[in-house]
């Protein structure tokens, strides 16, 4: 078993040999520890089996689904050894092969108390990414399949608090297994999160943040360390996508509740997403001040797009603003620009789900009211966000990886409008039950007051 064990990491070095890497960093990440491997792996599968437990346990329209949830949470921590094992090598992982060899770099200066040139040069993006990962290499002396099942954990994690926050907003309502299967198992997340990128963390961060937004309750100690880690990760590694996420969380409590305290604390936040993006890419913050966001991603989109073998087409030659950035969250690839098997896995992925999100809002007893309605209001604000982003996105397999971390709002607006169709109509039963008037669509005004003002916990 020792022998197995310290054989994964075989993958990823056959690719640094090739580079000519010193054999002196190869060996840092050849040797593993059979302790730390067991042990996070232990760790890991029991916040997988504890966190959906609880979950099932709380609500009471997530009991009948525990063994759905539980399956699908041991695929998750099942999944790095499938990684590791096979399909690293059907798909061989560039990026997370550099991510691990510039953190292992950072771990080494840590070992040999070089804490001030391991400082040198962090900053916002992927030098953060390294440092993170650096430091916990250090101090747990783990291999990279640990850092495979962290992420991975995140992400199911991300979409457990996720489901609870909209259940929250759409209470008692009935929860279908492809709801489940929706929020916790897409093929997309599943694939890219469960590596050594930043996809995993990012998801995380992006459903911590929505859930905070749709928070009624006063926070706990808890929950605002919870929160400001979430930010904190974002700020570190993908400042842009944390600023999008601020930046709909802020509006959304200014315009729906005037929550000024809030708004004015995401003001901040929001300052501090943007000198880490004014850190971590000077020339795009410059080109953002100088030129505006519509024309810098434009020229960023022209002057990168022969990089890659998937180069995103647009219609006229170059990308619309914010319009091409839309399509390309909801609906590409399209059937006509499929590169290979992960573009075609991918497209019909986003089709499903962009599919089930226009049928829902459509059977919904009245679409328009969903624009009102908290999940829909900040994921829809966020979109515009990132569809400023994805505006100059230039590859189709990168666009495909990177959306990973928005599918928070993505599968909100696919599972959100039946949870509020359900719960409009099991108020509208309990009204009529009782001889009164026929509820309005806004479901939370006609709960008992405070009824969101507490942990709910459905018997």
């Amino acid at each position: 078993m020792r022998q197995i064990l310290q054989n994964i990491p075989s993958i990823h070095l056959s690719w640094l040999h090739s580079q000519g890497e010193p054999e002196s960093r190869v060996s840092n990440t050849n040797i593993m520890n059979l302790f730390p491997t067991v042990l996070i792996s232990v760790i890991v599968f029991t916040i997988l089996w504890a966190s959906t437990v609880s979950l099932c346990q709380r609500y009471q329209q997530c009991r009948q689904m525990l063994p759905f949830f539980l399956i699908i949470a041991m695929a998750w921590w099942a999944m790095p050894l499938a990684k590791i094992f096979w399909l690293d090598e059907v798909f061989p992982p560039a990026d997370a092969v550099w991510h691990e060899e510039m953190a292992r770099d950072t771990a080494s200066l840590l070992d040999h108390g070089n804490v001030s040139d391991a400082l040198a040069d962090v900053r916002p993006g992927n030098l953060g990414y390294h440092f993170a990962l650096g430091v916990f290499y250090f101090l747990t002396r783990s291999p990279e399949y640990c850092t495979y099942l962290l992420n991975g954990m995140l992400v199911f994690l991300g979409s457990l608090i996720l489901l609870q926050a909209l259940m929250s907003c759409a209470p008692l309502a009935r929860v279908s297994l492809w709801m489940v299967l929706l929020l916790t198992a897409t093929p997309s997340a599943l694939f890219w999160t469960t590596t050594n990128l930043k996809e995993g963390a990012m998801f995380w961060c992006g459903s911590v943040l929505l859930a905070t937004s749709l928070r009624r309750e006063k926070s706990t100690p808890k929950m605002i360390f919870l929160d400001g880690l979430a930010m904190m990760t974002g700020l570190a590694f993908r400042p842009h996508i944390a600023a999008g996420w601020i930046s709909a969380i802020g509006i959304h409590a200014f315009l729906r509740d005037r929550r000024f305290g809030r708004a004015i604390l995401l003001v901040l936040a929001l300052a501090g997403a943007t000198l880490s993006l004014q850190i971590a890419s000077p020339t795009l913050f410059e080109g953002l001040v100088s030129d505006g966001a519509t024309e810098t991603m434009d020229n960023f989109y022209t002057t990168r797009t022969n990089i890659g073998g998937s180069a995103i087409a647009y219609a006229g030659g170059s990308p619309t603003p914010i319009v091409s950035g839309f399509i390309l969250l909801l609906a590409r690839p399209l059937p006509t620009e499929l590169f290979g098997s992960l573009d075609l896995l991918a497209g019909i992925e986003i089709w499903i789900i962009s599919g089930i999100a226009l049928f829902s809002i459509l059977r919904h007893p009245n679409p328009l009211s969903l624009l009102k309605e908290p999940p829909i209001m900040v994921s829809l604000i966020a979109l515009v966000f990132f569809s400023i982003f994805f505006t100059g996105m230039y590859n189709m397999g990168l666009m495909v990886r990177q959306r990973v971390q928005i599918l928070p709002a993505i599968l909100t607006l696919a599972v959100y409008p039946t949870l509020s169709a359900r719960a409009f109509f099991l108020a509208l039963a309990d009204q009529r039950q009782r001889g009164g008037a026929q509820p309005r669509l806004n479901i939370q005004t006609e709960l008992a007051p405070g009824f969101l003002q507490k942990p709910l916990s459905h018997k």
